[in-house]
C-alpha cells in the first residue's frame, strides 16, 4: 500500500468516530511508520499497548519504532518540510518571554476542564467546541507546545497559524480558526 496519507486520514476519521478503535489506531500507526512519522507512530503504538497489553503485534512494532522516534527527536533529523510539529529550538518557535508563551494564555476558558491533561493527546472535540465529557474525557483539554489557547478556550494549531499545517481543519486535532486569538502575541508579529 503506497497511499499512506490516505490510510492515515481514514484511520483518523475512524478514531474521531470512536477513539477506542484499536484496529484503526494500529492501522494509523503503521501508515505513520511507513511515512517515517516516527513520533506520531510511537504515540499511537504506546496508546494501544497501554490500553491493550495483549496486543502483541503493537508491542512488537513499538519495540521497533520507539528507538527510532527517540533518535529522531534527540537529533532533530526532520527538515523544515517534513516535521510533525514544532519543537523548542526550531526556527518557527516563538521567542522566549512571558508574552510569547503559547502554553500560558492571557485568560483561560471559563470551563472547569480547561486544564484537564487526560492522556496527553489533544482532544479533537474540545478544540472544535464539541467535547461533552469534561474531566472524564480521555484526551487533553489543556494547552500544549503545539497549540495556542484562543479567547474561546480552544487550542489553535501552531502550524495553522504559521501557515504550514499538513492537515485540514476537519482532520487536525487542533482548531484552525484564528479569529479568537488574543490581540497580542507572537502570531501578530
Amino acid at each position: 500500500m503506497n497511499r499512506w496519507k490516505d490510510a492515515d486520514w481514514a484511520a483518523t476519521l475512524a478514531l474521531k468516530a470512536n477513539p477506542k478503535m484499536t484496529k484503526a489506531r494500529f492501522r494509523r500507526a503503521m501508515a505513520r511508520k511507513a511515512s517515517r512519522r516516527w513520533e506520531a507512530a510511537n504515540a499511537d503504538l504506546q496508546t494501544i499497548v497501554r490500553n491493550d497489553p495483549t496486543f502483541k503485534e503493537a508491542a512488537t512494532e513499538l519495540a521497533i519504532v520507539l528507538p527510532i522516534a527517540d533518535r529522531a527527536f534527540e537529533q532533530d533529523e526532520d527538515d523544515d518540510d517534513d516535521y510533525n510539529y514544532i519543537v523548542p529550538g526550531h526556527p518557527g518557535w516563538p521567542t522566549p518571554g512571558p508574552q510569547n508563551d503559547p502554553t500560558e494564555p492571557d485568560s483561560d476558558s471559563d470551563t472547569e476542564d480547561c486544564r484537564h491533561k487526560g492522556n496527553g493527546i489533544a482532544c479533537y472535540f474540545y478544540n472544535h467546541s464539541k467535547c461533552t465529557r469534561g474531566q472524564d474525557c480521555t484526551f487533553s483539554h489543556a494547552p500544549d507546545d503545539k497549540s495556542v489557547r484562543d479567547e474561546l478556550g480552544r487550542n489553535v494549531c501552531i502550524h495553522h497559524i504559521l501557515g504550514n499545517c499538513k492537515f485540514s481543519d476537519a482532520v487536525c486535532i487542533y482548531c484552525h480558526d484564528k479569529t479568537y486569538l488574543p490581540a497580542s502575541g507572537w502570531w501578530t508579529e
